[in-house]
């Protein structure tokens, strides 16, 4: 999160079950949520990584759940290897079941086969009714410093710092997941 932004993720307003551990390094332990300021980072948005949802540990499968069901916007990211797996796709589901605000990112694209796995995920996509997610696609480069080269994030980078940067964007992205979360909630009461 952004420095400025920490003290609203210090304290147990948001996921309140977790213990916090501030700074890097070393292991938060389960159950912990690590809290990292960033000078760099847009007041307004915090990322989380999740652990991955079709984890061998139950422990984490179910952390990972639990952070997905307070986040208000999923960047769910996976592999040109993997995006067609079927954990990954029970999980799309959800989001489109509760009316999740989603974002994809497509890692690790051969870049001769950008053209045909992007059409193909988009297609996938349309066909589970999340054709309103934004598609991000990144080719598989070498490595950076151990990072991807900057230009290959940037448009995932600067779409995320637009969202932070415009209120009435967030907002509607809050009022979304909400608003679909709330349905979903109408849906299995009646």
């Amino acid at each position: 999160c952004a420095t400025a932004d920490l003290a609203y993720f210090a304290g147990d307003r948001v996921l309140p079950s977790l213990a916090r551990v501030t700074g890097a390094g070393g292991d938060a332990g389960a159950g912990a949520l690590r809290l990292l300021a960033r000078d760099d980072a847009p007041a307004g948005l915090a990322l989380l990584d999740a652990p991955d949802v079709d984890s061998v540990v139950e422990a984490n499968r179910e952390l990972a759940g639990q952070l997905l069901a307070a986040a208000d916007l999923w960047v769910f990211v996976t592999t040109a290897a993997r995006y067609a797996d079927a954990v990954p796709w029970d999980l799309l589901r959800t989001a489109q079941e509760r009316g999740t605000a989603l974002a994809v990112v497509l890692d690790r694209v051969p870049p001769e086969a950008v053209g045909e796995v992007e059409a193909d995920l988009a297609g996938m996509l349309t066909r589970a009714g999340l054709d309103g997610a934004r598609l991000f696609v990144v080719q598989e480069r070498p490595l950076v410093d151990g990072l991807l080269p900057a230009a290959d994030v940037a448009p995932l980078r600067e779409w995320l710092h637009g969202l932070a940067a415009d209120t009435s964007l967030r907002a509607a992205v809050v009022r979304q997941t909400l608003s679909g979360a709330l349905d979903s909630l109408d849906s299995r009461v009646a």
